[in-house]
């Protein structure tokens, strides 16, 4: 699945194809492989994926540990007020009494302009054996 690049991405991802340097074949190999690594995160991202929620920022977004590394996911569909704004605190500890601590499935809709993959989380309920919709259960 392709992703759109932000535009703040595609301006430092194309700065060293315009340098004089760029005509040299060493720099454009450096530039080809920069422009891979960086389209091969970007697609990681994109696919689903399970993981632990080691933390929650606010109403709406979390960071979840999978394969090692650490990766931020705002719900996609939904916006909670900010931990400023009134009802703020209130939302981020509905979102941390769900998920914190619990591994749960992102199916991914995407990234958004700050570098978030956007998604639906899921947690398999040991009560039901149902997956939970946590995205509907914040709305």
């Amino acid at each position: 699945m392709l992703c759109r690049i932000p535009a703040r991405h595609k301006l430092r991802l194309m700065i060293p194809l315009i340098t004089p340097e760029y005509k040299h074949g060493a720099c454009r190999l450096a530039c080809f492989s920069v422009l891979l690594l960086a389209g091969m995160e970007l697609l990681a991202v994109t696919a689903d994926f399970t993981g632990v929620v080691i933390a929650v920022a606010d109403g709406d977004t979390v960071t979840i540990r999978t394969d090692g590394r650490k990766v931020r996911v705002r719900l996609n569909e939904i916006d909670a007020p900010e931990r400023a704004q009134e009802w703020g605190n209130h939302s981020r500890k509905a979102l941390t009494d769900l998920v914190l601590h619990h591994r749960v499935q992102v199916r991914v809709a995407g990234v958004d302009d700050y570098g978030r993959t956007l998604g639906r989380l899921y947690l398999n309920s040991t009560v039901t054996g149902q997956d939970i919709d946590i995205n509907t259960e914040m709305v």
